[in-house]
């Protein structure tokens, strides 16, 4: 039996969920901008946790949901929160 207390280092934990953020946020804005259909000027990207949150607005569904998708598509996302508002 071992009485020694051993305490996890939560900020070495939480920077590397906000580097795994950071990276997933750029790439999501990467592949946006790359995208023909989106107006990714007007599209904004939040990750946290791997959830990724999309604002801002577009002029059509179809905009919207090819933004949601993509976003869907990159590695490391969880889930996409879609708050895209039409023009």
């Amino acid at each position: 039996m071992s009485d020694k207390l051993h305490v996890r280092d939560s900020k070495e934990s939480s920077m590397k969920g906000y580097a795994g953020d950071t990276a997933t946020t750029s790439e999501v804005k990467a592949k946006l901008l790359a995208d023909d259909i989106v107006p990714s000027r007007n599209v904004k990207v939040e990750t946290t946790d791997g959830i990724v949150q999309l604002s801002g607005t577009v002029k059509s569904q179809a905009q919207s949901d090819r933004a949601e998708s993509i976003a869907k598509a990159v590695d490391g996302v969880k889930s996409v929160k879609n708050d895209l508002k039409m023009q």
